[in-house]
């Protein structure tokens, strides 16, 4: 039967359509075809999918200063699936100069490693001896880019410092989203807020890239020049200016300064974010995985940051309360093979080291009643 005419003209342009279908197929495969999204208007255009974004895991530290609490630290990240990575760890110095270093080591890293096509990828800084993780690094990037995405974040504070409280940085820093006096009563007395955090906290701080090589510039410019005013400082001006912004709700760091009593410990569904198996309600409660929440805002933070310098002693009576500092129980073979093949990077001369071989000699003072030279038949 002889083609209409209408039909004969489309003949032609569907022949190519699929011509092109499968020239593209051909030359990129299916997975690649599958990335490309489609507009969904008249008109069409290719684009991929981003790159999925890398974590840098920066902590600074030189190995003069490096003890028990450095470990436990070392020991939440790797548990939880981070790659450390040590800055400075070959430099002399005390804290005071360490303090200064923290900064001059992320910015050399930068422009040393990462270049323009790094850009989009996510730098985590955190202090490296006072900071516990208990959440993944797809948990810390996936609320990081819930609460911003773009810019650079940092931990907030109930306290104002260092800067004089009779400052703009401490007088007009933008107001916390939490109701008046929502976190009274401890802060009433010991903090400047009693509305929750409104400064910064430079002792965990998140960011792409881009921004954090020009924050990190000018910051280290900066401690070059006033070796005695601290760094947090100037992360409260820049906060001043909008330049930054805080983790109000401490979903990403809870700064414990001030408000060390809005905490609890409690077994909880992992993951925290509802991902399955997380919601199996057959799983008897005292065998789901205890984790701190904070109570005032009813988050399960990614980092635990005990920063209250009246309070540092709470990182020996809380250890051994959260599943992963505790060397008995059903969690603890987890523990053990993650301490055995978590890898922990340093950046001065590229090599690695698990965490057992960087860390056996201060298992005494981390898990008490474990050998380091039989570590492996550590009780169960």
């Amino acid at each position: 039967m002889a083609l209409s005419s209408t039909a004969k003209r489309l003949v032609g342009p569907i022949v190519l359509f699929h011509l092109v279908f499968f020239a593209l197929y051909y030359h990129f495969g299916y997975q690649r075809l599958t990335d490309i999204h489609w507009l969904p208007d008249s008109s069409f255009r290719f684009f991929t999918k981003p790159k999925p974004r890398k974590l840098y895991q920066l902590l600074p530290i030189n190995s003069d200063i490096a003890g028990a609490r450095f470990c436990k630290t070392l020991l939440s990240s790797v548990v939880h699936g981070y790659e450390p990575l040590i800055l400075n760890w070959e430099l002399q110095g005390e804290v005071g100069d360490m303090q200064r270093q923290k900064v001059i080591g992320v910015y050399d890293f930068i422009i040393n490693n990462l270049t323009a096509t790094d850009d989009n990828d996510v730098i985590f800084m955190m202090d490296a001896m006072d900071i516990w993780l208990q959440q993944s690094p797809s948990a810390l990037l996936r609320r990081y880019e819930e609460l911003n995405g773009t810019g650079v974040v940092v931990g907030g504070d109930v306290g104002c410092y260092p800067n004089d409280w009779d400052s703009p940085e401490c007088q007009d820093a933008p107001e916390s989203p939490f109701p008046e006096h929502a976190f009274e009563p401890l802060t009433l007395e010991y903090a400047m807020s009693t509305n929750g955090p409104r400064w910064a906290n430079s002792g965990a701080v998140i960011g792409p890239v881009a921004p954090m090589r020009s924050l990190y510039k000018e910051l280290a410019d900066y401690v070059r020049n006033h070796t005695n005013i601290p760094d947090q400082g100037v992360f409260n001006e820049y906060l001043l200016k909008r330049r930054i912004s805080l983790d109000y709700w401490f979903r990403l760091f809870w700064t414990n300064s001030r408000n060390w009593d809005s905490s609890a410990i409690v077994n909880t569904r992992y993951p925290v974010d509802g991902i399955p198996p997380s919601n199996d309600p057959t799983i008897p409660y005292d065998l789901l995985p205890p984790l701190l929440y904070h109570t005032k805002t009813g988050e399960i933070p990614v980092a635990i940051h005990f920063n209250d310098y009246q309070h540092k002693e709470l990182m020996e009576e809380w250890w051994g309360r959260l599943w992963w500092t505790k060397s008995t129980g059903r969690f603890w073979p987890i523990v053990l093979d993650r301490l055995k093949t978590g890898k922990i990077a340093f950046a001065h001369n590229g090599s690695t080291v698990v965490w057992m071989d960087l860390c056996r000699h201060e298992l005494p003072h981390i898990f008490a009643g474990v050998d380091p030279a039989n570590f492996t038949n550590a009780p169960v």
